[in-house]
C-alpha cells in the first residue's frame, strides 16, 4: 500500500503567530551564537541578541552585536506586529571598521541606489545607519517605504566624511557630503 505524499500549506500568517505568543507567554529571550551565516552572504561572529514585547504591538530586538569581518556591528530594532499582512520597522546599526564592499550586496534590500553606484568601496568604514520601512510579510521590503539616514567615514574621518539621507522613490539626495582629503 502506497502512503500518500502530504504537503502543508502555511494558513497562520506571522503576524498572528508573533502576537500569540506575545499574548500567552510574554518571553523575554537572550540569544549568544559563536558563528551565525546568512546564507552564503555573511558570517556573523560572536552574535547576541535580546527579544521582547514592549507590549502586545511592538516586538524589541535590543543589544545585538556581532563581529563582521575585522569590524564590530550593534544593532537595535523595533517592529509593529499588530498588522496582518504588513509588519512596519525602524533600526539603528552602528558599525565599525567595516569593509563596505563586502557589507553592501547583504544590504542591498534597503535599495539605496546611491550606495550601489558608488564603485570602488573602501575598506575600513564607520557606519551610523537609521532606517524605518515597512515588510510586506509575504514579498519583504516594500521598498517605496524605505526611508533614513547614513552617517560614514572612511579612516575615522580623515579621508572621507558624510550624510545620506533617502526617502521612498526618487527622492534620494546627498546633503551635507564633504570630501576631506588630507
Amino acid at each position: 500500500m502506497a502512503i500518500p505524499k502530504m504537503t502543508f500549506k502555511k494558513t497562520i500568517h506571522e503576524g498572528k503567530t508573533i502576537r500569540g505568543i506575545q499574548f500567552n507567554f510574554q518571553p523575554r529571550i537572550t540569544v549568544s551564537v559563536d558563528t551565525l551565516e546568512y546564507f552564503d552572504l555573511m558570517e556573523l561572529r560572536k552574535f547576541k541578541t535580546g527579544v521582547h514585547f514592549e507590549n502586545e504591538q511592538t516586538l524589541v530586538l535590543e543589544n545585538t552585536s556581532f563581529k563582521y569581518e575585522e569590524g564590530q556591528v550593534n544593532l537595535k530594532a523595533r517592529f509593529d506586529v499588530s498588522k496582518e499582512d504588513i509588519t512596519p520597522f525602524n533600526f539603528e546599526l552602528h558599525a565599525k571598521n567595516i569593509n563596505l564592499a563586502k557589507l553592501l550586496p547583504p544590504l542591498d534590500y534597503f535599495k539605496v541606489r546611491l550606495l550601489a553606484n558608488m564603485g570602488d568601496l573602501p575598506d575600513n568604514v564607520s557606519l551610523d545607519i537609521k532606517h524605518k520601512g515597512i515588510l510586506d510579510d509575504q514579498n519583504g521590503l516594500i521598498p517605496s517605504t524605505s526611508s533614513g539616514e547614513i552617517i560614514f567615514q572612511v579612516d575615522k574621518g580623515k579621508t572621507l566624511l558624510g550624510k545620506v539621507y533617502y526617502e521612498p522613490a526618487e527622492h534620494s539626495h546627498l546633503m551635507n557630503s564633504q570630501d576631506l582629503q588630507r
